[in-house]
């Protein structure tokens, strides 16, 4: 809720990290403030399938956007530091660009 409340820039496509229990979670909750959220993870058995009516996409897709905010759910700590190495790869920054939510 404070994200919303805060940080969330409407003119920013949303983009929610991870497809296990915390980032089902996380939609879940998403979907009273949000529609139209991106939806990514690596689990290839995820990919391309619809969960809660959205589309699970593949993370390598985030580039393609247009200045996302990105909000990681996941659980593993060294996931997360992947995730972080990569997101900054792309030029993205914490605070401005993604926030982790467990």
């Amino acid at each position: 809720r404070f994200f919303f409340e805060l940080d969330r820039d409407s003119d920013r496509p949303l983009v929610v990290w991870g497809a296990g229990r915390n980032g089902k979670d996380l939609v879940k909750g998403i979907t009273v403030y949000e529609n139209g959220i991106e939806w990514v993870c690596d689990n290839e058995k995820k990919i391309g399938k619809d969960i809660y009516n959205i589309r699970m996409r593949h993370f390598s897709e985030i580039p393609d956007l247009d200045n996302p905010q990105i909000l990681i759910a996941i659980a593993s700590p060294d996931a997360k530091i992947e995730i972080e190495e990569q997101l900054r790869s792309w030029g993205k920054n914490p605070i401005r660009d993604y926030w982790f939510f467990s």
